[in-house]
């Protein structure tokens, strides 16, 4: 039977996901729109590491919360993304400029490996396919972006057009994250009307 803390859990979850893709939406959105202000991009760099600080702050607090059966993965995740969000609010709006080649390698890097996955998963007997189309529009899309970024960049050091890219990435992600939450909701309150049902039928037979 579903406890009231899983409940919680399941309720706090949601609403931290749904609150950072909306987040992503809106900053990556800005971000597209205001890539060559350069007052914009100490903003940015901000925003963007404090979301990847409570991200942290979260995951560690499932993890504690969870009398620590939850993996070990969720701690150290929890405390590299802590690590990654206080950096970046030190260096600030420096970052963008130093990470430009690094983002472009990335969108690429991640467009190209989200192929082979995407063709993996339609191997399996609980493939979803509409998930699978997802993932290679995102890696097409990615993949566009990365070689837009690495034109630009290459041709006059231009780190505004990464910048744009580096928006809808993030705007992407947030889209992306609200659909995966929403069928990872669907599933999760599945399991625990499930498990509700089995729990009456055993008390209805005792």
């Amino acid at each position: 039977m579903a406890t009231n803390k899983q409940k919680t859990l399941l309720t706090l979850w949601t609403v931290w996901q749904y609150l950072e893709a909306a987040i992503l939406i809106v900053v990556g959105i800005l971000t597209a729109v205001y890539a060559s202000n350069a007052n914009y991009k100490t903003f940015v760099a901000v925003l963007i590491a404090v979301l990847i600080i409570l991200d942290g702050l979260f995951r560690l607090g499932l993890y504690y919360t969870s009398h620590f059966t939850s993996s070990v993965a969720l701690l150290l995740i929890g405390v590299l993304e802590i690590t990654i969000g206080i950096y970046v609010c030190i260096l600030n709006s420096g970052i963008i400029d130093m990470f430009a080649e690094i983002v472009t390698i990335l969108l690429l890097t991640a467009g190209v490996s989200l192929i082979p996955d995407g063709i993996l998963k339609l191997q399996r007997p609980d493939r979803d396919i509409f998930l699978i189309v997802l993932e290679f529009i995102l890696a097409a899309v990615l993949i566009a972006l990365g070689i837009t970024a690495a034109i630009t960049w290459g041709t006059n050091g231009d780190t505004s057009i990464i910048l744009i890219c580096v928006g809808v990435f993030l705007a992407l992600m947030g889209v992306g994250l609200v659909v995966l939450t929403s069928i990872k909701l669907a599933k999760g309150k599945k399991l625990m009307k499930g498990s509700n049902i089995k729990s009456t039928s055993v008390t209805k037979r005792d």
